[in-house]
C-alpha cells in the first residue's frame, strides 16, 4: 500500500505519479501521488475487483448484474474511450497484459485478445471473435 492512501482504497497498480485503483463498489479510480488530491473515477462498474495497467491502458473485470452484462473494460489512463472489449452474460474473473496481448477469465476460461483488439474503433466483436481460448472449463482442480 502507498503511504498516505486515502480510506477505502484498496490495492491497485501505478504508473509514474499515478495510481490507479478499485473501490469498494468496483469503480475504476485513479488519485495522483505528485499532488495528492482527490480520486478520479473513470469507470463506474457494478462490481469487479481486478484492474491491469500496461501499454497506457487500463483493463479490469466487472461480472453480470441484473441490469448489465459481465465485461472485460478498457480505457486510456485517463478515463478517455472507456468501453467493453468483450461482453459476456457470464462472470468475469483476474486480467492481465503484456505487450501483444490481453489474458483474462471469463466463467472459469482463460482467454487471449490481442491487445490492438481491445482499442478504440478495433472492430472487436462482443461475441468473443478475436478471441483465443487457453483453458477450457476443468483445467483447475483445486
Amino acid at each position: 500500500m502507498y503511504p498516505n492512501t486515502p480510506p477505502g482504497i484498496s490495492e491497485g497498480d501505478h504508473t509514474n505519479d499515478w495510481f490507479f485503483f478499485r473501490d469498494e463498489a468496483g469503480d475504476v479510480g485513479r488519485i495522483n501521488f505528485a499532488s495528492p488530491g482527490r480520486p478520479q473515477i473513470l469507470w463506474k462498474a457494478p462490481n469487479g475487483a481486478d484492474l491491469e495497467v500496461a501499454g497506457g491502458r487500463i483493463y479490469w473485470d466487472q461480472s453480470k448484474t441484473d441490469q448489465f452484462p459481465g465485461c472485460l473494460g478498457v480505457s486510456n489512463l485517463d478515463g478517455n474511450d472507456g468501453h467493453c472489449a468483450d461482453v459476456s452474460q457470464e462472470q468475469y474473473g483476474p486480467v492481465r497484459a503484456d505487450e501483444k496481448s490481453v489474458y483474462f477469465i471469463r466463467d472459469g476460461d482463460i482467454f487471449k485478445m490481442p491487445r490492438q483488439s481491445a482499442g478504440p474503433a478495433s472492430g472487436m466483436r462482443p461475441d468473443g471473435a478475436m478471441l483465443n481460448r487457453l483453458r477450457g472449463p476443468g483445467w483447475f482442480s483445486g
